[in-house]
């Protein structure tokens, strides 16, 4: 039985590494996924995707309760939230929905536990602190591996991957976002990348 671990950015091999070793194993298995959270439930609930995560899903700074971005109407009207911090309503409402049900998925997976060869997080893992969490997570009985995916040198390759999927996913599921990242956000994720060690 073994808890996978998949570190690596947006289109750095993470995908296609489960096609060829945990789909096509012939083991019982449960993969944990946001994206296919996004696809499956917010996205057809509310017309977001990943980009509830980035910048522009932020109300503008002089904007005040209330505004309404013309362009992006489904975001809704801007609101305080609990710390004071104004967001748009319905972005913030497809937030928590993604929160809690990948938390379901969590619960869910684990529960079955016994059942499974292999379970799957894929997800970024993007440093020790987020994985910390998740490593935390692996049942007992289960051999923790966690597989870097490395993107040094390859930065570029893996923007132009991340906007062909994000070109095919708007032809499959028909909508405009994709699972594309500008390329300031690619910059910044890979910055701030730290590769698991053995000592996590």
């Amino acid at each position: 039985k073994i808890f996978y671990v998949l570190v690596g950015p947006p289109a750095s091999g993470k995908s296609s590494w489960i096609e060829d070793n945990v789909e096509s194993s012939g083991k019982r298995f449960s993969i944990i996924s946001r994206d296919d959270i996004i696809k499956s439930d917010i996205f057809p609930k509310y017309k977001i995707a990943n980009d509830m995560f980035s910048p522009a899903a932020k109300p503008p700074t002089d904007a005040k309760p209330g505004y309404i971005d013309p362009q992006k109407k489904h975001y809704g009207e801007a609101v305080e939230d609990e710390k004071g911090r104004l967001v748009y309503s319905k972005v913030e409402e497809a937030r928590r929905e993604l929160e809690q049900l990948l938390k379901d998925q969590y619960r869910k997976t684990l529960a079955n536990a016994n059942n499974l060869d292999y379970i799957v997080i894929d997800a970024m893992n993007q440093n020790p602190n987020t994985r910390k969490n998740v490593l935390a997570k692996a049942p007992k009985g289960y051999k923790t591996v966690a597989i870097n995916f490395e993107f040094k040198g390859h930065e570029k390759e893996i923007m132009a991957r991340s906007e062909r999927r994000a070109e095919r996913e708007k032809k499959e599921l028909g909508y405009g976002f994709g699972r594309s990242m500008s390329e300031k956000d690619y910059e910044s994720v890979f910055a701030n990348f730290v590769p698991a060690s053995k000592s996590e």
